[in-house]
């Protein structure tokens, strides 16, 4: 079969033979219509389902990772991102974390580290400490 080449059909799959053996499949649910990127072996790389609260976007496979020139805006009701063994947030540049409401920080242990100048604390009203121990200059 050639690339672009169509494969039998029935009336709810569509599949389309890509380059690298790899598929292009298209389902029609009755809730929802599906399309999917299948690698050489028919594991899912990507699919899209959409339904009528929008799209549902899953990758699948190994990394993924997201490359651009220019700026990458992410804008939505609430963002969630979720690492299951680790997360790291790194700049070349200046990092900024600003909210309208709270900002709520909990770990096992915390560190904040200067490497080089200040660190300092500004609040409108007071700033409490709490611990078994406050220990200044050690």
């Amino acid at each position: 079969m050639k690339k672009g080449q169509a494969l039998p059909n029935t009336a709810d799959k569509k599949i389309v033979t890509l380059v690298a053996k790899q598929k292009l499949m298209i389902e029609d649910h009755q809730a929802s219509n599906v399309l999917k990127i299948l690698d050489s072996n028919g594991k899912i790389s990507l699919s899209i389902q959409i339904t009528e609260d929008g799209p549902v976007l899953k990758l699948g496979g190994g990394a993924l990772t997201i490359t651009t020139e220019g700026n990458l805006a992410i804008d939505a009701e609430s963002v969630s991102i979720h690492g299951r063994k680790e997360m790291a947030l790194t700049t070349e540049g200046n990092f900024h974390i600003e909210a309208s409401g709270g900002i709520h920080s909990k770990a096992q242990a915390q560190l904040i580290t200067a490497d080089l100048g200040d660190i300092d604390i500004k609040a409108n009203d007071d700033v409490k400490l709490d611990g078994e121990r406050i220990r200044l200059n050690c």
